[in-house]
């Protein structure tokens, strides 16, 4: 058996280098595009699910969030979510949600929800559950202050099935934004 040594030509090597200069290059911006999207998608201040057991909401069922004791004074803003399944047979879901600051109320809010398009499209995003969330206000936070959030449907259909969960988030910013 004979080895076979072969050599490259100064232009071949040339070709690979730059090569590889081009494949590192395309590393470096993958990474650096990757720390640009997640630094531009700060986690929210606060974020808070609640899943509703058999999917199913009566109209009797208050669902309550909490921010104990915040840590920080700054304008936040406040979101509204929702995720249905398929046993979600309405186009639009309509909730309340009030805001209690140490026990005060201080705001009473209608937040609608256009889940699905007059052809039944869906509005929201989602492969199993449609999800939507929807901007309710800003909301000042005051360091050491307790926040409660009472989230309820004000939907005529009762109770309401498809229903999976509901969420808030108190953030930087508002969605989309």
């Amino acid at each position: 058996m004979h080895q076979r040594t072969i050599t490259l030509s100064s232009k071949h090597q040339a070709m690979r280098i730059k090569a590889n200069i081009i494949s590192h290059l395309r590393l470096l911006f993958s990474l650096f595009l990757m720390v640009t999207v997640w630094s531009c998608n700060k986690m929210p201040y606060y974020a808070q699910y609640s899943n509703l057991e058999q999917q199913t909401w009566d109209s009797r069922d208050t669902l309550l969030f909490e921010l104990h004791d915040a840590d920080t004074t700054a304008l936040q803003h406040l979101s509204l979510g929702v995720r249905v399944t398929e046993d979600y047979h309405y186009r639009k879901l309509t909730l309340g949600i009030d805001v209690y600051d140490n026990g005060k109320r201080l705001s009473h809010d209608v937040v609608p929800f256009e889940l699905f398009t007059k052809k039944g499209e869906r509005n929201g995003d989602g492969v199993v559950y449609t999800e939507a969330e929807h901007d309710v206000r800003p909301l000042s936070i005051q360091k050491g202050h307790t926040y409660r959030f009472k989230v309820y449907h004000i939907m005529r259909f009762d109770p309401l099935h498809g229903v999976s969960n509901v969420y808030i988030q108190v953030k930087d910013k508002p969605s989309g934004e």
